[in-house]
């Protein structure tokens, strides 16, 4: 009878599947189930049920176990069964999915011709009629000329001067003179070219705004076409394993072999042969006799993985899955900043540690790290929970920090675990340990590689030379190629460049530079490191990154085929970035920019691209306002595009509309230039010339400019009479006595920023010697004369320096200063300098006096004298007598086995402060006396808290119950300083002054706004939503007693004018200013945090992912919590860091450099002020003097508000 051959059975796929379930496979139950597969036979794949019986015992020790496995053993072996039962299963058709539909162009058309054709309608129907010189004469009241001249006739003259060569003299006009009739046909009405030019720069405004609506639409139909394709949605780059020198060397087969050698086991066999002999022995007599059975070891590797392509990790997991290819039992397993918690990938179950040892009791244990998060980080003492590593009889730790740099931390973590360098020799050491049980001390550790670091500056001439291994330096260039790190990607990049197998020294000195670490090249070393790859390794590089991204493409229906299009076309564009023909194919690529801009890949690749002249030109914090995602290639964003294109059109409208301004609002004027007329023709010595307005545009109440002979003259002002006139003597004024000589003389008036009149003819009878030329300020007008004020300071001490900033001119009592804005500085050595701000008016005397406070000083006289002391919220390290300025100060004295001891310290104007402090020793106590000595801690520190708590002025609102307390005035320190981390340029220290008023407690809660909306029925007009379901609606749910989110700065500003209308007293409640709001976080401190220089979660809600400075990661709880669930400041507010932004006062601006009281911020903006971090926010943003803004009508789900009374 014919059997199934069960050996084609994957059970190599059960077990693991078994093994998932929580089963424990040793090697053990390899070789039972290849013993029981070999000679176990049954007919056809039906029958697998009688296998089932038989192995269950094998693999179950209880009846919970039993039940599992014939479980497992029907869900995976059923689709053998199902395949035997139905030899052919019928395929199903895919579903097409329709595309979007096409945007179409004729509505554009019909709608711009339609417009077109109005605009056309209007202009003619409204626009003034040309008219010509006779339509338009009209008669004008001239004085001493007589009572009405015609405008015709008095233009008539100029009218002469432009078709004749010489000037023709205006003579008076008398009473009896009439205006003459002129025919219609000497002056034909000529052809109004406005209507052609009105239609050719609306048709032009038109196309330009119709043109952008169509993109827009066209767009928003891509996108919806992209939303509608399948998953994946990213496909990730996928490079195959490569061997490296160090792994294929014999060495290295000798460390398996020695890693593989077998072990003694507790279980016994039937020795056969034996028994056999004995039992002859003694006549017969049955005597079983057994022998040791051996196993093979089995490995447990628990790597640190710090970050998720940290390439030491990737280094540490190549050598484990090296090892487990040469036949060894490895189980990989890492960890990520906690060793308690364990998991085999990054998206698998996480396993306690007891959970890991429970699973694997029998494995030798490796662990790959530095050991640090096994140490306590102030105290430097193992963690009480690393005693479970105890659990494992062999066990060992390879650490990747080198033997030079080996310290306390490595002398504890030796008496937990044998140390060894994770390095080939390292592990060659732990080979013979294992197999031996003991170090060979007859063979020390090789030395550490050559030590590779970064230069102070982004300069790669000077990595080059600390490198000093072109080889290895044009490995690292290539890897600057790719925008992120791969452990894969770099050795087979590093294959490519050197074409053979990269050796251990240099994968050593590579994995020493941080960069590796985190796996990130930050975009300046980018720029300069690939320009110095050359051009060889350069195409190879890209020719293999290409490669890779050709030879495994995702699914084409899915949405990743964009991504990864663009993605291999990018590389493609960077090999040759000046052809256009790459980049053109770039931009052409369709693809979904919400998913994209998420993908973090293709957006660093962009980054690194070429740039736009506007891209270069425009700093990053107005790239990101113009560019979409604050990359040039993805174009402008929409609304900017929309505002340029509407810039565009006003600009064409006005270039049709300004020509004719002058008729739309003077339709009664046509004539544009002023024009006059002369009193009288003719000039004697010494006598005055007198200009009479002629038109409409020269009647103004203005000073006149005149030009006799191309000679300016001072500007001339009108006539007291109410007469439009000006007189002057131009024999008075400072012209060439040539343009004085008997004879016909020409000249021209007019305003200021208007057009010349027509020349004007005058003839001078008889000249005379001019006088000498008066000053022009004698002239002009008075308001013209700029009159200057004197200074005063007085400084005390009297022996202070005053200088003026930005003058050259030292000081001087009562110096002359032109009207404007000016600081003062004033400095004495042993006083505090002081700058004020002083502005000075036109003609008047300002007198200031400026007090400089003396310095203090501060001695602390430690008992033990050797005690480290510090003063914590500044940044000189103390010193006996050190000159302090006036303030508050935290002072700390610490040494080892003393109790330390903490104090804030009020140094005043010139004190010389000596504070004695004495240490008490740590004292051991019995437990039962430790625990009545911390619960009288407690209770003390209870009853102070409830004492401080007292002292905290609290006011209650009647109408929602909100709690506010008194903040004092005072004056602070706005900003931060220069050395703090992670600081931004806009918070610019400098002194700020506030007056005391009322804060809200705690963060308007969801119940507080919602008495408002259910009073007022309240709809907020602004739906610019950011992850909000709507008003007042995040996409988390919240309490009662959670902060309100989702208002913007107008939803915020509305609540406090209800409850000020609605307060029967006459405080009002508002918005704190950007400055009181500030000044009420800090409370008296100076450090990034209320609480310190730093923070977790515990008592701040912020996304616990991303910690300040060098903190640990900690919870993210990825919503709201509750109002005054944390520690609150001196001033009993709470939630100032963290929870939900809050709205303030002020429109964002820059900071004044100068010390301020009060301040309310800029007069207008375009956004306004948000303060605190949200739950959502990296711990940065939470500082004290981190600023935010957003628009007027931005909602978020992390944004709410806190509101401020006057008093």
């Amino acid at each position: 009878m014919q059997t199934l051959a069960l050996h084609t059975l994957p059970f190599d796929l059960f077990l693991a599947d078994l093994e998932k379930r929580g089963f424990t496979i040793t090697p053990d139950h390899h070789i039972r189930l290849q013993t029981i597969v070999t000679h176990f036979q049954i007919p056809d794949i039906k029958h697998l049920d009688d296998l089932k019986l038989t192995l269950c015992p094998l693999f179950a020790t209880n009846e919970t176990q039993q039940a599992l496995f014939y479980e497992a053993f029907d869900h995976f072996f059923s689709v053998l069964k199902t395949k035997a039962a139905t030899p052919q299963i019928e395929k199903l058709p895919e579903t097409k999915i329709p595309d979007a539909p096409e945007t179409k162009k004729w509505p554009y058309w019909l709608a711009g011709v339609i417009v077109l054709c109005i605009s056309i309608f209007i202009v003619q129907h409204y626009l003034p009629e040309i008219k010509t010189p006779q339509e338009i004469a009209a008669p004008i009241k001239v004085p001493g000329i007589g009572s009405e001249s015609p405008i015709g006739l008095l233009e008539s003259p100029r009218t002469v001067t432009q078709t004749t060569e010489q000037p023709v003299a205006l003579t008076t006009v008398s009473q009896d003179q009439q205006p003459k009739k002129i025919p219609e046909n000497i002056a034909p009405k000529p052809f109004d070219w406005r209507i052609p030019r009105y239609a050719l720069l609306i048709a032009l405004a038109l196309g330009i705004l119709l043109s952008e609506l169509y993109r827009f639409n066209q767009r928003k139909m891509v996108l919806q076409k992209q939303k509608k394709k399948k998953p994946p949605l990213s496909w990730p780059i996928k490079v195959p394993f490569q061997k490296t020198a160090y792994l294929t060397h014999a060495r290295f087969y000798t460390i398996a072999k020695r890693f593989r050698n077998r072990l003694i086991s507790d279980m016994l066999r039937l020795d056969i042969p034996l028994t056999i002999d004995r039992s002859l022995e003694s006549g017969g007599f049955p005597i079983l006799q057994y022998s040791e059975m051996t196993c093979q070891p089995e490995y447990l590797f628990l790597i640190d993985l710090p970050h998720f392509r940290n390439h030491y990790s990737g280094y540490a997991t190549q050598i484990a899955d090296a090892l487990s290819n040469e036949n060894i039992f490895v189980k990989r397993f890492h960890y990520m900043d906690n060793p308690q918690i364990c998991f085999e990938t990054i998206d698998s179950k996480r396993l306690f540690l007891d959970d890991l040892y429970r699973k694997f009791p029998d494995h030798r244990l490796i662990v790959v790290g530095t050991g640090d998060d096994f140490l306590h980080p102030l105290t430097g003492k193992p963690e009480p929970w690393i005693d479970t590593f105890h659990q494992w009889s062999t066990r060992a730790l390879l650490t990747p920090r080198p033997i030079s740099e080996w310290g306390m931390n490595e002398l504890t973590l030796n008496a937990h675990f044998p140390l060894f360098p994770c390095t080939m020799d390292g592990l060659d050491h732990l080979s013979l340990w294992v197999d031996l049980h003991e170090k060979p001390s007859n063979r020390p550790f090789a030395p550490d590689p050559k030590p590779l670091f970064l230069p102070d500056d982004i300069d790669a001439d000077a990595l080059e030379a600390i490198t000093d291994d072109p080889v290895l330096f044009q490995w690292i260039c290539a890897c600057a190629v790719y925008p992120e790190l791969h452990w894969n990607l770099t050795v087979y990049v590093g294959t490519k460049i050197q074409q053979q197998q990269v050796i251990e020294a240099q994968v050593l000195r590579l994995l020493q530079l941080p960069w590796f670490q985190k796996a990130e090249i930050p975009d300046p070393w980018r720029r300069v490191l690939i320009q110095k790859l050359s051009e060889a390794n350069k195409e190879a590089t890209h020719e293999a990154i290409v490669d890779l991204l050709e030879q495994n493409p995702p699914p084409l229906q899915s949405a990743a085929m964009d991504l990864y299009r663009l993605n291999l076309s990018i590389q493609q564009w960077m090999h040759k970035p000046k052809d256009p023909e790459r980049r053109k194919k770039v931009q052409q690529i369709v693809f979904d920019e919400s998913r994209l801009a998420k993908d973090n890949i293709i957006l660093r690749m962009l980054d690194a691209a070429p740039k736009s002249p506007l891209d270069i030109i425009l700093p990053a914090r107005l790239r990101k306002r113009f560019f979409r995602h604050a990359l040039s290639l993805f174009g402008l964003k929409s609304g900017i595009r929309l505002m340029i294109a509407i810039c565009l059109s006003l600009l064409l409208v006005l270039m049709a509309v300004i020509p004719d301004l002058p008729r739309l609002l003077h339709p009664d004027d046509p004539s544009v230039p002023p024009s006059f007329v002369l009193q009288t023709d003719t000039i004697k010595k010494g006598d005055d010339v007198t200009l009479i307005a002629a038109n409409a545009t020269a009647q103004k109440k203005m000073t006149l400019d005149v030009k006799w002979d191309d000679h300016p003259l001072p500007s001339i002002l009108p006539d007291d009479s109410n007469d439009f006139q000006w007189t002057f003597n131009p024999f008075d004024m400072a012209i060439p006595p040539a343009a004085l000589t008997p004879g016909h003389h020409q000249m021209i008036a007019g305003f200021t920023e208007s057009a010349w009149s027509e020349p004007l003819t005058i003839q001078v009878l008889t000249t005379r010697a001019p006088p000498e030329p008066k000053p022009v300020s004698t002239i002009r007008s008075p308001e013209q004369i700029p009159e200057k004020g004197r200074l005063y300071i007085t400084a005390i001490p009297d022996t202070a320096r005053i200088a003026i900033q930005h003058m050259k001119q030292a000081y001087t009592p009562g110096m002359p200063l032109n009207a404007g804005t000016y600081v003062i500085s004033v400095t004495q050595d042993n006083y505090v300098p002081q700058t004020r701000q002083i502005r000075m008016t036109a003609g008047k005397d300002t007198r200031e006096t400026i007090t400089l406070e003396p310095f203090g000083s501060l001695t602390v006289q430690p008992a033990p004298d050797d005690s480290r002391v510090r003063i914590m919220n500044i940044k000189p390290v103390y010193q006996d007598a050190m000159a302090l300025a006036p303030g508050r100060y935290s002072v700390v004295v610490s040494k080892e086995g003393f109790v330390t001891y903490g104090k804030w310290v009020t140094l005043r104007s010139g004190e010389n402060k000596v504070m004695p402090v004495s240490l008490e020793s740590e004292l051991i106590v019995p437990e039962k006396e430790k625990e009545t000595m911390l619960a009288a801690k407690e209770k003390k520190e209870t009853m102070l808290a409830a004492k401080e708590k007292k002292k905290i002025k609290v006011w209650t609102e009647p109408l929602t119950g909100m709690e506010f307390v008194w903040v004092p005035k005072g004056c602070f320190m706005m900003g931060s300083p220069e050395n703090e981390v992670d600081r931004d340029s806009d918070e610019t220290l400098h002194k700020v002054c506030v007056d005391g008023f009322w804060m809200g407690r705690y963060e308007v809660t969801v119940k507080q706004y919602s008495i408002f909306v259910s009073k007022t029925q309240y709809k907020s007009n602004y739906k610019n939503d950011f992850f909000c379901k709507g008003f007042t609606t995040p996409d988390f749910s919240q309490e009662d007693n959670h902060p309100v989110a989702c208002i913007s700065w107008h939803d915020a500003k509305a609540f406090g004018d209800w409850l000020s209308e609605n307060t029967k007293a006459s405080y009002q409640f508002r918005l704190p200013t950007e400055a009181e709001w500030e000044y009420a976080c800090r409370a008296g401190t100076q450090t990034p945090f209320y609480f310190g220089e730093n923070i977790n979660p515990d008592i701040v809600n912020y996304d616990g992912n991303y910690p300040y400075r060098n903190a640990k990661k900690g919870l993210y709880r990825e919503k709201t919590m509750p109002v005054g669930n944390f520690p609150a400041n001196v001033f009993g507010l709470f939630d100032m860091h963290g929870n939900v932004w809050e709205w303030c006062m002020d429109w964002y601006g820059d900071y004044s450099d100068i010390s301020v009281t009060n301040p309310g911020g800029p007069s207008s903006g375009s956004d306004r002020v948000k303060r605190g971090g949200s739950w959502n926010s990296s711990a940065q943003y939470c500082r004290s003097a981190q600023r935010h803004y957003n628009s007027p009508g931005s909602r978020h789900s992390s944004i709410g508000l806190r509101l401020s009374r006057t008093p």
